[in-house]
């Protein structure tokens, strides 16, 4: 009689191939565990990531959450994005005086990795170097007004794990010129990762400029830490209102100052049309310390065929000249 040893033979390979990419999966979600619950440190010399303040006017609008799927651009979240090809131009008036200009383009999708690219210009002339204390004062000099440039290029990949589990990051290179004081550049990264499926809930996390990829190297020989902070993302869709989609989406950020709170909700009435509102906390100086501010966010979309026009207005501090106007 004949036995069908070739088939088992198939058989046992398919299965010992699924025990791998089982194995694998484990064994990625472990590393990004590590990664991603490094605590939160603060650091002498620490500045700001110039991509905190890039996200798309979209996910602006929606309270600067952490957004998934078809909400953020593939640098604001590495381990989540729609399929296809996609073209952001980007500008921004931030607080009243800076400007800043974004460039990205993202390529992929299907059941294959997606890869980006992404340029962020920010620029800001006239600063006051009174507002600076006595050490940086001396640094830069007598001038009481100075300039201030950051250019941020940044390399995007996603890999999808399974059908319900993805894994991404960023490799990012900063330039930052000050003038008087000299120019730095430094690379650092982000790792994240979505839980869940596109049309259904979603749980996202990042983790930005990990310990040991977070330096910024001065001119003048000396060094400054970029701060290292972790996302917490969630977003669901539901159906209201003659079956228009609602979307709503929570983030909180863990930072070493405190836990700003980020809420966001987005109403399709027309195909063509997204009407966009949000609650967007963050760490402002207060004093001789810091308080969690809290701002009102609102914006709306507009679409046709594949284009699409997005507005967030975003103010601070309910200053009608720090207001942020982003398209």
């Amino acid at each position: 009689p004949k036995i069908a040893i070739p088939s088992l033979g198939k058989s046992r390979s398919r299965d010992y191939y699924d025990r791998m990419l089982h194995r694998a999966r484990k064994a990625c979600r472990l590393l990004l565990l590590i990664l991603l619950a490094w605590p939160v440190t603060a650091a002498a010399g620490l500045v700001a990531d110039p991509l905190k303040s890039a996200g798309s006017a979209r996910s602006q609008a929606l309270g600067n959450v952490l957004a998934m799927s078809q909400i953020c651009t593939l640098f604001e979240n590495p381990s989540s994005a729609p399929q296809g090809q996609s073209l952001l131009l980007q500008s921004s008036t931030l607080l009243g005086d800076v400007q800043q200009t974004v460039f990205s383009y993202r390529t992929g999708g299907g059941n294959g990795p997606v890869w980006g690219l992404a340029a962020v210009f920010t620029g800001v002339n006239d600063l006051i170097a009174s507002g600076l204390d006595e050490a940086d004062r001396v640094s830069f000099g007598s001038a009481s007004l100075f300039s201030y440039d950051a250019r941020t290029y940044v390399l995007s990949g996603l890999l999808p794990i399974s059908d319900s589990f993805q894994i991404g990051a960023n490799l990012k290179y900063l330039q930052q010129t000050i003038e008087g004081y000299g120019s730095g550049s430094g690379l650092a990264a982000d790792f994240a990762a979505t839980f869940g499926t596109d049309g259904d809930a979603q749980l996202s996390i990042i983790h930005h400029n990990p310990f040991f990829l977070k330096s910024l190297t001065w001119s003048n020989g000396s060094s400054d830490t970029l701060e290292s902070y972790t996302q917490l993302g969630w977003q669901t869709t539901l159906t209201v209102f003659n079956e228009h989609p609602l979307m709503l989406a929570a983030g909180l950020d863990w930072e070493s100052d405190g836990l700003p709170l980020h809420l966001g909700a987005e109403w399709q009435p027309r195909d063509l049309l997204a009407l966009r509102a949000g609650l967007d906390q963050s760490i402002a100086a207060s004093g001789g310390g810091t308080v969690l501010q809290t701002d009102f966010t609102l914006g709306l979309g507009l679409r046709a065929a594949t284009w699409q026009l997005d507005y967030a207005f975003h103010p601070y501090g309910g200053f009608s000249d720090l207001s942020s106007h982003t398209f």
